[in-house]
């Protein structure tokens, strides 16, 4: 999908808003994240074991602890594709383990989800259960416009020049940073912001965080994991760019509200079939050849 940059250029021309004392870049896109997120409601709630979000977050147990938090950034609680222990001495092998109720808890191997936590049985012990992994859905990445490029990296330091309108703080918007190369890959999340130019001109950010990665022509972003390119696949950006629309068309109007954050039938349907699951073939899949019953 294209840098948000040119989808809210896009979106400028197509809803006649090119004047930004209406809507700035950064306010246009807390639209697009609105409606990232509403596709994503949609695509999961029809297949939540999508492959399109999924991640794998490894927790480390300790003896005689049974609950855990779950990933952060977990699209909710049920979107748990799996949960594996790893046991015994092994490092490297994980073993599947089942989902248990609580009325099944002590009847062996297991987890319970109970609210942002996840809870094993039986009770962790490093000769019984030394780690987990969990593969789960997670929510998206925000998507934003550039808000600086890196001029200057001196060990844990970061300056970047401000690439927005004066006055327009960035930590008017959030007290971190992300740092992303010119294809919106993240080289750095979570930088909070220590030191603040507050002419706009430039901002220092120091942090314990690793920032090794990060090189000078990089881009920050405000936020902790906002990123330039959104994660959705290419073919809904035109169902994005229209959802966008039809918000700044309404957004001063209470009574269209309800429409505009909603998609069209004709969109919904369009997702729903373009991501629909579909089953594994049979393992033994049914002969018909004669040849090959036995009578």
């Amino acid at each position: 999908m294209r840098r948000l940059d040119f989808l809210i250029k896009k979106v400028r021309f197509n809803s006649n808003n090119l004047d930004e004392n209406r809507f700035s870049d950064l306010e246009i896109s807390t639209f697009f994240n609105d409606a990232q997120r509403h596709i994503q409601n949609i695509i999961v709630q029809n297949n939540p074991r999508n492959d399109l979000f999924s991640s794998e977050y490894i927790l480390e147990t300790s003896d005689g602890t049974e609950e855990y938090l779950l990933p952060p950034d977990i699209f909710a609680v049920s979107a748990i594709n799996s949960v594996d222990i790893r046991s015994g001495g092994s490092k490297n092998k994980f073993y599947p383990v089942r989902a248990l109720s609580n009325s099944d808890r002590g009847t062996g191997l297991g987890y319970i989800i109970r609210g942002n936590k996840i809870i094993f049985t039986p009770i962790p012990e490093r000769t019984v259960i030394n780690g987990a992994r969990i593969i789960y859905v997670r929510k998206l990445y925000d998507i934003g416009p550039r808000f600086g490029k890196i001029t200057s990296v001196t060990g844990n330091t970061v300056v970047f020049d401000s690439l927005v309108d004066e006055g327009l703080e960035i930590v008017n918007y959030s007290d971190f940073i992300s740092v992303v190369d010119v294809d919106g890959e993240f080289k750095s999340k979570k930088i909070r912001i220590d030191n603040y130019d507050a002419t706009g001109i430039s901002h220092t950010v120091t942090t314990s965080d690793d920032l090794s990665d990060v090189q000078i022509g990089d881009y920050s972003m405000s936020g902790e994991n906002t990123t330039t390119h959104s994660e959705l696949p290419d073919v809904c950006e035109l169902t994005l760019t229209n959802f966008v629309e039809r918000t700044i068309h309404t957004v001063d109007s209470s009574a269209d509200m309800s429409s505009s954050n909603n998609l069209t039938n004709e969109e919904r349907s369009a997702i729903i079939e373009l991501f629909k699951s579909t089953p594994q073939d049979p393992a033994y899949p049914p002969i018909f050849s004669d040849e090959y019953i036995i009578r």
